[in-house]
Order: structure tokens, then C-alpha cells, then sequence
């Protein structure tokens, strides 16, 4: 996506008049600026906005209604200000694109080529799993105020952005809006971070997530998929904790199966295999200890023999020398 024009040239964005946009299963007409899509210009929004048939008159509006209000009004307000706020609003029911056959891609396990090993390294974590990183706080943005302090406990406002950034991340992947998808990534991992996994209310936020990003994006054989890795990365790393919890939500994920749960499977075999290494390694080193006190002990016997020779032998030249100063003794008195 190209920079934005300068705040003098944003009033060219209001010379053409807007173009209907319809969002959502209740078809709700919403309205935009062409020159607000046409910023990006390696999307298919753009494509849209300046294809042929945009040139030729076809007024007909653009068609969003498998994204649901709040995911397109995240994304309207990064195309005008890229930066966009939650809204404080009910998570309303799932109407995402996961439900439409039409758009549904090729589901494919990301399983794990035959002659690929697994690493021998523990499970990285969250906040630099993925190339994306965590929001810049460079300005007074709703990606910049999203901080530890500011979250002091657990709501579900603050739970909902899971969902939110999870939506946005597969709005910007289907029509490859590049920028915002690593900003919608950024957001997420932050609310991940930020959360505690230790409210069980958490995980039905994340369960909502991996449904939505399974359900709308290819698996790795077709391409790189950093919202997957995030949140299969998440679970592994407190899958221990989710199933002492007994939340329902993670058992219904769990059960229903699907890429997911192979993602998650890979992942909980690093965590065996390096924690496996890491007894094995323990118990070598107190072998290597225990052989070098063995060792040790052996060296300390040595030198106590060499020390008991070494003062036998000196009594025996003191001896000797005090027998040869008795001698000498003996012949003067003669």
C-alpha cells in the first residue's frame, strides 16, 4: 500500500462522489470514497474500484456481506486514517466468510515434510513468533494506548478484540491488502499478550479466532500463514493450563478436529522433544559430575599416597642424617 498524501491533499478524496458498499448478512449499504480504496494499489480493492468494468459505468455496489459491520468498520477506518478502534459494542454472531461455501479455500493439513526434523528447540514465544512484531507506539493511536498497564483486568470488551483483529487479519488476507494484515497481526498478538490466559472466559474469545482464520485462509502447503502459526503458537504454549481449566470451548475445538488441530499437534511435539532433551541433557551432566568426583576422588588418593611416600622417605634421611651427625660426634671425643 502506498504512503498517505499529506493532510493538505486529503480533501481530493471528497471530489468524487462515494460508491455503495453492501456489509454483512442484514446487506446494511455503507458508503466510501473511491480515492480510499484506490490507495491500495496491489489489492483487489483497487481492482474493484478501477477495473474495467468500474471504467465502463457499472455502478453496481461492491459486495461485503460476508463480513459482519464491526470487521468492515475496523477496516474503513484504517483505508482513511490507518488506524482503526474496537468497537466497545456485543460481539454479534458469526457471519464471517467461514460460513459461505462460495469462499471457503482449499483446506490443507500443514503436515510436516518427510525429510524436514522437527527443531530441537523449545516453542518461541508469542511476541516474537512471527515477523510482524507487536504495534509501534510511536503515536497516540488505538494500537499504541493497547498497552500492559492498561489493562489491569479481564472484560469482555478487551476479550472481543481477540475476534475483531482476527476478523480484520482475514478481511485484509482475502483481498490481499498487505499493510493491514501485519497491522491486524500486530493487534492481535498484543491482545493475546496482554490477556490472561488464565480466565477461562479468554479461550472462547480465541476459540472464536481459530475458527475464523481456519475457516478463511489456506493452510501452509499453499502458503505461509502467520495468523494460524500465532494462535496454534498460543495455544501450545498454554495448552497445559486450557486443560487443567476444563474449558468447554477448547474441549469443542479440540474435538471438532480439522488443520488446527495438526498445527497444534506439531507444535505440542517440539514442546516434548525439547523438554525429552532437556532430561536426557540433565541426566548427562550429573553422569559427566558424577565422573569427574569419581575422578577427583581417584587424583586426591593418588596424592595422599605420594604425600605418605614423600614423609616416609624424608624421616628416613632425617634419620640418617642425624645418624651420621652422631658418628661425627663420636670421633672427636676419640
Amino acid at each position: 500500500m502506498e504512503p498517505r498524501p499529506k493532510t493538505s491533499q486529503y480533501a481530493r478524496i471528497f471530489r468524487k462522489p462515494p460508491i455503495q458498499v453492501i456489509v454483512g448478512s442484514a446487506k446494511v449499504p455503507y458508503y466510501v470514497h473511491p480515492e480510499a480504496l484506490s490507495w491500495c494499489k496491489n489489492s483487489a480493492l483497487s481492482a474493484q474500484i478501477e477495473g474495467p468494468w468500474r471504467q465502463h459505468g457499472d455502478e453496481s455496489p461492491i459486495d461485503w456481506s460476508d463480513f459482519d459491520e464491526q470487521t468492515v468498520e475496523c477496516v474503513l477506518s484504517y483505508l482513511y486514517t490507518q488506524d482503526y478502534y474496537v468497537p466497545q459494542l456485543e460481539v454479534a454472531p458469526d457471519d464471517s466468510c467461514e460460513s459461505k461455501d462460495d469462499c471457503k479455500e482449499p483446506i490443507v493439513s500443514e503436515s510436516t515434510p518427510d525429510n524436514q526434523k522437527l527443531p530441537n528447540r523449545p516453542l518461541t514465544p508469542l511476541g516474537r513468533c512471527l515477523e510482524a512484531g507487536l504495534p509501534a507506539n510511536k503515536s497516540l493511536t488505538a494500537a499504541g494506548t493497547c498497552t500492559d498497564e492498561a489493562i489491569q483486568y479481564f472484560n469482555d470488551s478487551r476479550g472481543a478484540e481477540i475476534l475483531i483483529h482476527a476478523k480484520v487479519y482475514c478481511f485484509a488476507h482475502r483481498y490481499c491488502i498487505r499493510e493491514l494484515e501485519v497491522f491486524a497481526l500486530q493487534r492481535l498478538t498484543k491482545s493475546l499478550l496482554i490477556l490472561d490466559a488464565d480466565e477461562e472466559a479468554v479461550f472462547s474469545y480465541v476459540a472464536d479466532a481459530i475458527r475464523v482464520v481456519y475457516g478463511s485462509t489456506p493452510g501452509a502447503y499453499l502458503q505461509d500463514n502467520p495468523a494460524r502459526k500465532l494462535l496454534s503458537q498460543y495455544v501450545a504454549i498454554y495448552y497445559t493450563l486450557f486443560t487443567l481449566l476444563g474449558c468447554e470451548s477448547f474441549d469443542r475445538v479440540m474435538a471438532e478436529g480439522g488443520d488446527f488441530v495438526v498445527d497444534l499437534s506439531h507444535k505440542l511435539a517440539r514442546r516434548l522433544r525439547t523438554t525429552g532433551l532437556g532430561a536426557r541433557s540433565l541426566e548427562e551432566q550429573m553422569d559427566e559430575l558424577q565422573l569427574k568426583v569419581s575422578s577427583l576422588k581417584q587424583g586426591l588418593n593418588e596424592h595422599e599416597d605420594q604425600l605418605q611416600s614423600a614423609k616416609e622417605e624424608f624421616m628416613e634421611w632425617d634419620s640418617w642424617n642425624r645418624g651420621i651427625g652422631k658418628n661425627k660426634k663420636a670421633k672427636r671425643k676419640v
